[in-house]
């Protein structure tokens, strides 16, 4: 069956049109979680960490899985870098599937700018 547009496309199915639209949300939302861990990981203030774990022995528990994370800072901020970028790249991708390309390039960068720089 061709689509309405008579690009030689076919329809997709319900199935498939759930599965891009869930797929699109989980990279939205992938997204954003790592943008958010970006912004969060790398604006930790390592002496007031330290400082804070020395007086709450809860504080100190939790800054020694920090500090393992910040002790890699460089191999943290690419892996949440790369992964972040594959998330938004992968989403107009998804949406293309979904929608006419300029609303899928629309939406994705929308989604990219609330979800991925506003919000976090």
């Amino acid at each position: 069956m061709l689509s309405a547009e008579g690009e030689g496309e076919e329809e997709l199915t319900v199935e498939e049109t759930i599965i891009y639209a869930v797929a699109s949300v989980l990279l939205v939302c992938f997204g954003g979680l790592m943008s958010g861990l970006t912004v969060g990981l790398a604006s930790i203030d390592r002496l007031s960490l330290e400082i804070e774990s020395k007086r709450d022995e809860s504080v100190a528990k939790s800054s020694k899985k920090i500090f393992k994370v910040l002790d890699q800072f460089h191999w943290m901020l690419v892996t949440l870098l790369l992964c972040n970028a594959f998330a938004m790249e992968a989403l107009p991708l998804s949406l293309d599937k979904l929608m006419p390309p300029y609303a899928a390039i629309l939406c994705s960068v929308t989604g990219v700018l609330f979800f991925g720089e506003i919000i976090p």
